[in-house]
């Protein structure tokens, strides 16, 4: 309820950025322009989830998951980082670079699945959420550094010609 309203805003502006990074002279300028346009949404949106949880929980889900706001509120702060690293991936794409994006995709999801699976071990639901919000930030984080002090050159793509 909580992250999943904010990841498919994050998801479709991240869709929508990909033709405009393409289309771009230089796409390192446009994505910090489109990350501190995104954020600018995303963050009093989370704000407003965060704040709201204890009202819509209980509406969407009934009483009984009440004691689930605290988990939903905190998964709600990995919503920025999952903008940044969405718009990163779909400047990696227009880059021309989808063998550097699946290297990060596959090592996020690692990261992710061994923190969030030791934070459950450790300490229950509460360690698997704090967990997953922690590696989602450290993933994405680097992620969107890399891509944006990397340089910008386009990889040349072999063009398919038509008999």
């Amino acid at each position: 309820a909580g992250l999943g309203i904010t990841l498919a805003g994050t998801a479709a502006f991240s869709l929508i950025a990909f033709p405009r990074l393409c289309r771009s002279n230089d796409p390192r300028a446009l994505l910090r322009r489109l990350l501190a346009i995104g954020l600018a949404l995303v963050v009093p949106l989370v704000a407003l989830q965060v704040l709201a949880s204890p009202l819509y929980i209980p509406l969407l889900f009934g009483e009984q998951w009440l004691p689930a706001v605290g988990a939903v509120a905190v998964l709600c702060l990995a919503a920025p980082a999952r903008l940044m690293g969405g718009l990163s991936q779909q400047t990696l794409r227009a880059l021309h670079q989808p063998g550097r994006e699946a290297v990060w995709a596959w090592s996020g999801t690692l990261i992710t699945l061994i923190a969030t699976t030791t934070g459950a071990v450790l300490y229950g639901a509460p360690g698997a959420v704090g967990a997953f919000v922690l590696a989602t930030w450290l993933c994405d984080g680097l992620l969107t550094a890399d891509v944006a002090a990397s340089p910008w050159r386009r990889t040349p793509v072999l063009e398919r010609r038509v008999a």
